[in-house]
């Protein structure tokens, strides 16, 4: 009979220990066997320059990483989906890496890092946005962060421009859907004044050249596009209805679809930008880059903040895990906020206390035969341009 006991006794606690390590496990991201990243961003679509290479660098990041044994012996895999810079799209690529088991995510669609900070919250995800940061993301929940240029640094470039050379009225173009060209449109009316701007919305063609052949529009000394690929349509229907105005536009021109739409529409724009200060480090990236996929990224602001978020994220969770001895995500969120610091391809990175990195300032930069050229202002105010980067048109 005792023996029988034993027996059953054995078993009892055998099954209890399986239904403890179950639970203990269940919804715990520690307990797989690879330490899931998830990346979303556009892929496709009018807005791909955004993604391609910020996918490719997290890869290098990813890949670096395994090399030197991953988060605590754990490899980490990267789960990819490409939302085409739609907000909607962004929700649901969200929600799949989510359920696949992601512990962090770099997500780059603008309106899409809004519609799921919540979520993020309450599934227990961190979320960062690797392509723009501004006092708006940092205003979201916890568990949101942005390491990215500053988004804010945008409007104050090309305002400060346009007043120092005093080019107005000016007339903004912008894509009516693009949230992320909303706040820059905000910030560049705050600066301006709203007398000041004649502002189009809208990518349609028909409404463009309508809009376009507007007095207003017309009787501009600047104008300024704000959006991606259809943007160049935009800067060829200007000129063709005699406007000749100063143009000013994003990193956006960067995109083959938008210089083969504008055409050389496109000659002597004044782009906000941003490179990366040189460094070894940055030698050594654009080196892998090349020798991994064939080329250098055709965007800088895209890809080595997305770099640096990646490596960033994986270096702090390493850091976790050699305190507490597995990751979990309160514990994560609070070294990203506190203790962040880090020595990236971007430059010397620092997170404030609301999750956002604000150390990666844009410039002026001037469109000059398929070339962004670095505008120094000399002290009569004239400019000077020295040759930073090729702008692919393969």
């Amino acid at each position: 009979m005792n023996e029988i006991t034993s027996h059953s006794g054995y078993v009892v606690w055998s099954w209890i220990r399986l239904w403890i390590v179950f639970f203990s496990c269940s919804g715990c991201a520690w307990c797989e066997p690879t330490l899931k990243l998830g990346w979303s961003g556009p892929l496709t679509g009018p807005s791909a320059v955004l993604g391609v290479d910020s996918l490719k660098a997290v890869q290098l990041a990813v890949e670096q990483a395994n090399e030197a044994g991953g988060v605590g012996g754990r490899r980490i895999e990267l789960l990819v989906e490409d939302d085409q810079y739609e907000t909607s799209q962004a929700v649901l690529a969200y929600r799949r890496l989510a359920a696949k088991g992601a512990v962090a995510i770099l997500a780059s669609t603008y309106g899409g890092i809004f519609a799921t900070a919540q979520l993020a919250l309450r599934d227990g995800v961190i979320v960062i946005d690797p392509l723009d940061c501004n006092d708006d993301i940092a205003a979201l929940e916890e568990n949101t962060f942005c390491l990215a240029t500053r988004s804010e640094s945008i409007s104050a470039l090309l305002a400060a421009d346009i007043v120092r050379t005093k080019r107005f009225p000016v007339t903004l173009v912008r894509d009516g859907k693009n949230p992320f060209m909303v706040l820059v449109e905000r910030e560049l009316t705050r600066l301006l004044g709203s007398a000041e701007l004649y502002i189009i919305e809208g990518t349609q063609l028909e409404s463009l050249r309508a809009a376009l052949s507007n007095h207003r529009a017309r009787a501009a000394r600047a104008v300024v596009f704000l959006g991606h690929d259809p943007m160049g349509q935009a800067m060829r229907e200007a000129r063709s209805l005699g406007i000749t105005a100063q143009f000013y536009t994003l990193g956006t021109i960067t995109s083959p679809g938008f210089q083969q739409l504008a055409g050389p529409a496109a000659q002597d724009a004044l782009v906000a930008y941003w490179e990366a200060p040189a460094s070894e480090a940055l030698a050594a990236f654009l080196d892998r880059f090349q020798a991994r996929f064939g080329k250098e990224p055709v965007l800088q602001l895209a890809s080595l903040p997305s770099f640096d978020a990646a490596s960033a994220l994986i270096e702090t969770m390493q850091k976790v895990f050699s305190k507490r001895g597995a990751v979990e995500i309160a514990d994560l969120r609070f070294e990203l906020r506190r203790y962040f610091k880090h020595e990236g391809v971007s430059g010397e990175l620092k997170m404030d206390l609301d999750g956002a990195v604000r150390s990666i300032q844009e410039r002026l930069y001037r469109f000059n035969h398929g070339r962004l050229e670095r505008v120094n202002l000399a002290p009569n105010g004239a400019t000077n341009g020295a040759p930073l980067l090729k702008a692919t048109t393969e």
